[in-house]
């Protein structure tokens, strides 16, 4: 008899918090389902803590394949699964033990494709509740949200398996990120159920950054940007949503490029990239500061106005360092 829900993990290099990861799913107080562990080609201790937690546990399923990414290794764990309903978890992450069984209760109770609940962000300024609330239920309306306020993971929506295969949903393998929030906007293409249940279980970490804001943006790093968003095109071209998606997706790749691409970016190629942008940036409903920054770096002061960023990125460091000293 299949479980009722399928929790997918998707892991790569996470020896570190895996177990951490692993027990809060299996702490769970829903009794029927499934944990399956993705290992993709991890070349640390994550294949064997993974067949492990098998050896130890009926419950727990393992697949290992060469690397190929976060996208195919989700997609390696949906066709995996058996469960009724299926849900995502990175092994940084980790969960409350009633999590599976109030969200399976509200799918039961308003047999809906999809529910949606709040997260926990934990940092290193502590625990924050973040409310998932869609503005409504309509499954357009969702996606416009997942632009906007709602987190476009896969890790706080539990979602019937079936909706994958009905709607030939599949991740995208050929990027390396927001692989989830095309999978979430691909299935409420769909006249999906949707519920939202306001509690919280996912936490979802994210440590201190040390460092600049810079990461390691380069051609590749712009080039996925545009073909995400020609695969949001495509797949929202002939929607209510399409249009709005598509600006936003353009404003979303400017961002990416001002926070993450110093280095890269020179001023006068920032501005030949992003000059036409310019009028998307003041029809935005972004915070002025920002706004202001990205007007600039479009008129070709993209250094002076990213090392503003950067300055107010190293105070809020030493802040951060010295509360944590502190205590």
């Amino acid at each position: 008899m299949s479980p009722k829900i399928s929790i997918i993990v998707p892991i790569y290099r996470a020896e570190k918090t895996l177990r951490r990861c692993v027990d809060s799913l299996l702490q769970q107080d829903l009794e029927d389902f499934e944990v399956v562990l993705v290992d993709d080609g991890s070349p640390d201790r994550c294949g064997e803590i993974c067949d492990d937690y098998a050896q130890k546990d009926r419950r727990v399923k393992v697949i290992h394949q060469e690397n190929g990414g976060v996208a195919a290794a989700r997609q390696a764990g949906i066709d995996a699964a058996q469960g009724e309903y299926t849900i995502h978890a990175d092994p940084d992450d980790w969960v409350d033990p009633g999590m599976l069984s109030a969200l399976y209760r509200k799918a039961e109770e308003e047999n809906t494709d999809m529910v949606i609940c709040d997260y926990w962000l934990n940092t290193y300024q502590g625990q924050k509740r973040v409310t998932q609330r869609p503005s409504s239920l309509d499954h357009f309306m969702v996606i416009r949200d997942l632009f906007g306020p709602l987190m476009g993971s896969t890790c706080n929506k539990l979602v019937r398996r079936a909706c994958y295969e009905r709607y030939g949903v599949r991740f995208p393998e050929d990027i390396s990120y927001c692989e989830d929030l095309y999978v979430s906007v691909a299935l409420l293409r769909n006249p999906l159920r949707v519920a939202y249940l306001p509690e919280a279980f996912y936490h979802y970490e994210r440590p201190l950054n040390t460092h600049s804001l810079s990461r390691n943006y380069t051609d590749k790093s712009y080039r996925q940007d545009l073909r995400l968003n020609a695969l949001f095109h495509d797949l929202l071209k002939d929607t209510p949503v399409g249009s709005f998606v598509d600006e936003k997706r353009q404003y979303d790749t400017l961002a990416n490029a001002f926070f993450n691409g110093y280095g890269y970016f020179s001023a006068s190629v920032f501005r030949h990239t992003f000059s036409s942008s310019l009028p998307l940036v003041w029809r935005s409903c972004h915070p002025l500061p920002e706004r202001i920054l990205l007007s600039l770096s479009c008129l070709g002061a993209y250094p002076v106005a990213r090392g503003f960023v950067e300055l107010a990125m190293k105070v809020k460091h030493m802040i951060a360092r010295s509360s944590k000293s502190s205590n």
